[in-house]
C-alpha cells in the first residue's frame, strides 16, 4: 500500500490554511486519520526531504517507509530556450492562490518601495484565500504598480510566464513553507524564466543562490525589492539564472526522471519486503 502525502492534510488544512483551528475535536480527529493512513501504508511519498522529515517526526514513522519525489510541471515542458520578454518595462509575475505560504503581503510591501520606480510593474495572476484581503491592502496603501488578473488556463500559463521578465516565489514563514518547493517554481523552471523566493530548507535541495534561482530571506520586503532592481539591472545574471532553471525543469523535475524515481523506490521497497 502507497499512500500519496504529497499534500498533508493535518498540516495543510490546521497548520497552514487554518481552516480548523488547533486543538479542536475537528483537528484531532484529522490528525489521528491522518497519522492511521501513514501508518498502515507500507511506503508514504511526499514531495521533498524536508517534508519527509516532518511526517516521520509527526506520525512516529520508521524512515525507510517514507521517500520523496520531487514534483512535476503542470504546463509542457516544449521551451528550448530561456524567456527574453521585449516589453521595456520590467514585470514582475506572482502566480498563484493567495494562501498564507505564498507570502502576498511580503509582495505588496515590497511593491511599495519601488512604488517611485515607474519602470517595474507587478502582476497578480489567480484566485484564493486571501485575495481579497490583498486588494483591500493595495488599495489602503494606494499603489498603482500593481494589476490583477483573475485567472489564465493551464494551456496559457507557459506563455503567460514567459511574457514576464521576473517570477515569484514564495516569502511566507508559516512552517510549511520552508518544507516545501511550491508548485508554482515547478512552472517556472519549465518555463525558463529567472525568480526569486525564500531561501529554505527545501528550496535548498535543489536550488543556489545567483545559480539556478535568486534566494533571499524569508518575509523581508526590502530584500525582495533588492532582488528585482538587481536583476533587472544585471540581464547576464538574468539569463545565467533562467537557463539553469530551464535544465533543472528538463532534468531533475521531467517525467521520464520522476517517472524513473518512482519506479526505484518501488522496486528497493519490494525488495525490502522479500528480504
Amino acid at each position: 500500500v502507497i499512500y500519496d502525502v504529497f499534500i498533508p492534510l493535518y498540516d495543510a488544512v490546521v497548520n497552514d490554511r487554518k481552516l480548523i483551528k488547533e486543538g479542536t475535536i475537528a483537528s484531532r480527529m484529522l490528525h489521528r486519520f491522518e497519522a492511521l493512513c501513514c501508518r498502515s501504508a507500507d511506503l508514504c511519498l511526499l514531495d521533498t526531504k524536508a517534508h519527509c522529515k516532518y511526517i516521520r517526526k509527526e506520525f512516529k514513522l520508521p524512515p525507510q517507509r517514507v521517500r520523496h519525489v520531487y514534483l512535476g510541471s503542470t504546463i509542457q515542458s516544449n521551451f528550448h530556450k530561456p524567456a527574453m520578454p521585449e516589453n521595456k518595462t520590467f514585470r514582475v509575475l506572482y502566480t498563484g492562490t493567495y494562501i498564507p505560504l505564498h507570502g502576498v503581503k511580503t509582495i505588496v510591501s515590497a511593491a511599495k518601495i519601488l512604488i517611485d520606480n515607474p519602470e517595474v510593474q507587478f502582476i497578480f495572476i489567480g484566485q484564493g484565500q486571501l485575495k481579497h484581503e490583498i486588494k483591500d491592502l493595495v488599495k489602503d496603501m494606494n499603489l498603482n504598480n500593481i494589476e490583477f488578473i483573475d485567472w489564465v488556463s493551464t494551456d496559457r500559463l507557459g506563455e503567460t510566464i514567459r511574457n514576464h521578465h521576473l517570477s515569484l516565489g514564495i516569502f511566507g514563514t508559516t512552517a510549511k513553507a520552508f518544507r516545501v518547493i511550491p508548485s508554482k517554481v515547478y512552472d517556472i523552471c519549465a518555463a525558463g524564466v529567472p525568480f526569486v523566493t525564500a531561501d529554505t530548507p527545501a528550496i535548498q535541495e535543489i536550488f543556489a543562490h545567483k545559480k539556478n534561482a535568486y534566494l533571499i530571506p524569508a518575509d523581508d520586503p526590502t530584500a525582495l525589492a533588492n532582488a528585482i532592481l538587481v536583476l533587472k539591472n544585471n540581464p547576464i545574471l538574468m539569463r545565467k539564472i533562467a537557463s539553469a532553471a530551464l535544465d533543472t525543469g528538463k532534468t531533475l523535475f521531467s517525467l521520464d526522471y520522476i517517472g524513473r524515481q518512482v519506479l526505484d523506490i518501488l522496486n528497493n521497497a519490494g525488495q525490502s519486503n522479500i528480504s
